[in-house]
């Protein structure tokens, strides 16, 4: 019986040492596993953080060479610009995808016709065309001191030949003519006198015709989505300008028609396009 009993004691404490021996081999698995997925994971981090380094590096490099590119493109526009390449101009822009300056350009002649009418067809409360005046020059035989003063002389005539001849690139180069126009009957009549009241007015109408035209110009363009076959709203515009004067109507007043009093201003011509007469 002492036998036996030794017997099954001794498998009894070999079978608990087995199970010991397997619960910690299932132990020392766990943690293998855990030491295994601790270090996956860290792998995985130091990928994500390259990759993260890389794209970043990328996005940096991209966007220098876009900036490179973009002030190569601006700078070959300038240069065609400054050379007088309009087609080549009209490339690069659609290459920059600028489509409002794209079709601002293509309307450029269709606008300034526009805006040189809507100056053109606007009238006085009294009834008197504003532009009447300015339409021609006064005659040499008649006013001769007149082209020694002034000494770019234009009238809306010359303008409107301009126009058809193509001579304006741009609403700056008409307003810069036309403000000339005005300035010259300023320079060569009173004060005080109709016509140069007239032509304080028609140049402030010019002014806001121009800026009309351009917010038109906008709104049409983003109604279209930037078609370049859209029509201009602006070609039925027609404006009546009511102000209060002082003096009655005298219609039939020339550019030339009063003559200053005040001392002669000295001029020097600064515009090296001068035309013919």
């Amino acid at each position: 019986m002492d036998i036996k009993k030794k017997l099954e004691k001794q498998q009894k404490l070999e079978a608990e040492q087995k199970r010991r021996q397997k619960h910690q081999e299932y132990l020392a698995a766990v943690l293998q596993h855990s030491k295994d997925f601790k270090e996956h994971h860290r792998n995985n981090l130091a990928k994500v953080a390259r990759l993260n380094k890389a794209v970043l590096n990328y996005h940096a490099n991209a966007e220098k060479e876009q900036k490179k590119e973009q002030e190569r493109i601006e700078k070959e526009r300038m240069r065609r610009l400054m050379a007088e390449d309009e087609e080549g101009y009209r490339k690069l822009i659609d290459q920059k995808k600028d489509k409002r300056l794209a079709f601002l350009l293509s309307q450029t002649d269709e606008y300034i016709s526009n805006l040189t009418e809507m100056a053109k067809e606007c009238w006085q409360s009294d009834g008197r065309i504003l532009s009447e005046p300015f339409m021609k020059l006064p005659s040499k035989n008649k006013l001769p001191d007149y082209y020694d003063i002034i000494k770019k002389p234009l009238d809306i005539k010359k303008i409107f030949n301009r126009i058809e001849d193509g001579k304006y690139s741009d609403f700056d180069d008409l307003e810069k003519d036309f403000t000339q126009m005005c300035k010259n009957a300023q320079i060569y009549n009173e004060e005080a006198s109709l016509i140069h009241e007239d032509s304080i007015v028609l140049q402030s109408v010019f002014t806001n015709a121009r800026q009309r035209l351009e917010q038109d110009a906008e709104t049409d363009e983003d109604k279209d989505g930037g078609d370049e076959d859209g029509n201009s709203e602006s070609e039925s515009v027609r404006m009546k300008i009511k102000i209060k004067s002082g003096k009655g109507g005298r219609g039939g007043e020339g550019i030339g028609s009063t003559r200053r009093r005040k001392i002669q201003p000295k001029y020097t011509n600064s515009d090296d396009e001068d035309e013919d007469d």
